[in-house]
């Protein structure tokens, strides 16, 4: 009897591949995946913008994506 593998169709939390498990996976840990530290570039008090820049309301992080809020 035949058995089919129990990942086959299963996508990878880790790497984001086809056909293995997270526990499983043998791909190197991307850099993207490492804590990043967001630092104040340049403050502007006034409630006026201009061409060069924008505000961020808020930043949401949901599994491998970051979501910013102009």
């Amino acid at each position: 009897m035949a058995s089919s593998c129990p990942a086959k169709g299963q996508l990878c939390r880790k790497c984001r591949k086809w056909n293995h498990f997270a526990s499983v996976c043998r791909s190197v840990k991307r850099s993207s995946r490492q804590k990043k530290n967001v630092h104040v570039i340049d403050s502007d008090d006034s409630d006026s913008s201009d061409e060069n820049g924008f505000n961020i309301a808020s930043v949401t992080i949901q599994k491998d994506e970051v979501f910013a809020n102009i």
